[in-house]
């Protein structure tokens, strides 16, 4: 209507039973939950794949992966609260960070073809608004320790760090 709506991933087209098996084991043994990984490059649903390759006007395609995702991360949390499970952290992002140093200090993905540049930045904002605020949303990458790639990771952190300034709220 006002395009400011969510829709909601249909819960019976993602099979949480194996998870549900990992779920009743973290209860019998009283674990606590980190989950991995919402955002990552290496796995992307085929959905997402098409949808990016697709010839739908880009503002179209935009929303239609951020309705995604915000379906996704709904699911997933409602998955975990059916199934009683205390969630201590989750990697909301993982691995965005360019390998190499240049300009362009993002990772090339699907997420960012079809979301644009500042993707991150909103798909915390939407799991801010979806995970409970005992839940620690967290940023994962590897490789820090190379001084090209931890430049990219430091550009991102500034410019999430920026983005909780502008906002107000806290998003990692």
């Amino acid at each position: 209507k006002n395009g400011n709506e969510r829709y909601r991933t249909n819960p019976k087209l993602i099979d949480w039973s194996e998870t549900n098996k990992f779920f009743k084991f973290m209860n019998m043994n009283d674990f606590k939950l980190h989950g991995h990984t919402i955002v990552w490059h290496n796995t992307v649903p085929q959905q997402i794949k098409d949808l990016s390759k697709s010839d739908l006007p880009a503002e179209i395609k935009k929303k239609m992966a951020q309705d995604f995702l915000y379906g996704y991360m709904q699911s997933f949390c409602q998955n975990v609260i059916d199934n009683e499970i205390e969630m201590e952290s989750i990697d909301i992002l993982n691995e965005i960070a360019n390998d190499e140093q240049g300009e362009d200090f993002l990772r090339q993905s699907s997420w960012r073809e079809l979301m644009g540049d500042t993707y991150y930045i909103d798909v915390l904002k939407m799991a801010k608004q979806i995970f409970p605020p005992e839940v620690k949303l967290m940023y994962n990458d590897f490789n820090e320790f190379i001084p090209e790639k931890r430049k990219n990771i430091l550009k991102i952190i500034e410019n999430i760090k920026k983005a909780e300034n502008e906002e107000g709220i806290q998003l990692l």
